[in-house]
């Protein structure tokens, strides 16, 4: 119908492609979705790479100290503060982790905004 009456108004105008406008947006970030796609792939990997290495070190940790933790039982420590200790090491590795990747990123993110070509809009301002 539509194309009929474009021709109607104009028979030398060819429609070649008919979207609808929520089509041509879809069509239009493709790239841009893949990408971001990708990016969260990435990043859950990188995640599951993290908990794996932090629960790997967690495990040498307690095992390098299973006769501290032994004694501390034998003396009569409570099963909760001997995990809390556990625990407090965990985390603490865990919060340097990430205050030095917000950091890396902080630095990252810098670097890329400088180094990019200058938008059309900034180039006006």
């Amino acid at each position: 119908m539509a194309q009929r009456t474009l021709a109607g108004i104009n028979p030398n105008l060819t429609v070649t492609k008919f979207q609808t406008f929520a089509q041509q947006i879809a069509d239009r970030f493709t790239e841009e979705r893949m990408i971001a796609r990708l990016t969260e792939l990435f990043g859950a990997l990188a995640l599951l790479a993290g908990h794996d290495r932090l629960y790997g070190v967690t495990a040498y940790s307690v095992g390098r100290r299973t006769p501290e933790i032994g004694i501390r039982m034998a003396l009569g420590a409570e099963r909760g503060s001997v995990i809390a200790m556990v625990m407090r090491d965990a985390m603490l590795q865990a919060a340097i982790g990430l205050a030095l990747g917000y950091r890396w990123r902080c630095c990252a993110c810098d670097s890329c905004s400088r180094s990019s070509t200058a938008s059309p809009a900034r180039m006006r301002a």
